[in-house]
């Protein structure tokens, strides 16, 4: 598992994952009233 903290943007970066092959993410919004539910699972392969 990675975690990332990163404040104000809509995108991020994943640097040095292995080419085609499968990397699954969810995402955790963090704010002033807490934090969002989990997202549902992305699926994406680097390129």
């Amino acid at each position: 598992m990675c975690t990332l903290a990163v404040s104000n943007i809509d995108q991020v970066r994943a640097n040095g994952l292995e080419s085609d092959r499968p990397y699954f993410f969810r995402v955790v919004a963090v704010g002033a009233k807490g934090e969002s539910p989990v997202s549902d699972i992305a699926l994406a392969k680097a390129a």
